[in-house]
């Protein structure tokens, strides 16, 4: 649902339509620059200690105004009180943080990665497949490796250790799923692989990220109902707000059809790999 048609968002007399876009992540010759916006390490450090007791944690609907306020806040270093500029609520804390994340000019999981990590996730053994995806991501730019470290190091805490309602594994990956990858429009097969990725992400965060030697294999995250039931168009409905950013028409010029993915180049052996994981069963 988009507040923005609302009829207390229509009466307003300056109504914000979008989502700004968020800056571009420094490339990796730009040696000064922090890797990690500031905006994003602020609203994670203030979600680690607020978010764990939230219910439903992803699941507040703040306006695109409320959204850009926080944004823009925190970004131009006005405040570093993330507290107050969201008045104390850690879903809106928490929208602020997708929707930075989701207005990148770039989606964190994008070309020319994509496609080899969607197709990691249908690899046999699971330790390849672990292994694989850890490897693919080493092979992008170092700022986008650091944020996704940090956003899945919260994540993945988060789904461990809240007791929250609303903020398990799987409801965690509905949400980022559509917050990480492209925003054109792609088949159900790519759709489903991108929720397995992201699930497994989460689950194995520490063998991915952190260079953990333990890969237990963990059963899969059911996929939502929609996909498995073969419906298609459940990133366009959950957190759609979030996705009407003014980057959007321009990200979404590339059209990938209803097809498998696209068979990947890389060594399926461990013995090719920088030996990081194995697996327990």
């Amino acid at each position: 649902r988009d507040k923005t048609t609302t009829p207390a968002a229509l009466a307003r007399p300056m109504r914000e339509e979008y989502v700004y876009e968020s800056p571009p992540l420094p490339p990796d010759e730009d040696v000064y620059s922090e890797k990690i916006p500031a905006a994003v390490e602020l609203l994670i450090s203030y979600l680690e200690v607020a978010g764990l007791s939230t219910d439903d944690l992803f699941g507040g609907d703040p306006t695109v105004r409320e959204l850009n306020d926080v944004i823009g806040s925190l970004s131009s270093g006005r405040t570093r009180d993330v507290a107050a500029v969201c008045r104390g609520s850690a879903q809106l804390a928490a929208a602020s943080l997708a929707a930075y994340i989701r207005s990148l000019p770039e989606p964190l999981v994008g070309p020319p990665h994509y496609e080899a990590l969607c197709a990691a996730v249908d690899i046999e053994p699971y330790g390849e497949r672990v292994a694989s995806v850890r490897d693919t991501l080493g092979g992008m730019p170092e700022s986008t490796q650091t944020v996704l470290h940090r956003l899945f190091r919260f994540l993945s805490t988060l789904a461990s250790r809240s007791a929250a309602r609303g903020n398990s594994a799987e409801a965690l990956a509905q949400v980022w799923t559509a917050m990480i990858t492209p925003t054109y429009e792609r088949g159900r097969a790519l759709l489903r692989n991108e929720f397995r990725l992201v699930g497994l992400l989460l689950q194995q965060y520490a063998c991915i990220f952190e260079g953990s030697l333990d890969a237990y294999e963990a059963p899969e995250l059911p996929l939502p109902a929609t996909l498995a039931g073969g419906g298609g168009n459940w990133v366009r409905t959950k957190a759609s707000l979030l996705r009407d950013s003014q980057g959007w028409a321009r990200r979404t010029r590339r059209v990938v059809r209803d097809s498998p993915p696209p068979p990947h180049t890389l060594s399926l052996s461990l013995s090719h790999t920088h030996t990081h994981t194995h697996t327990r069963t």
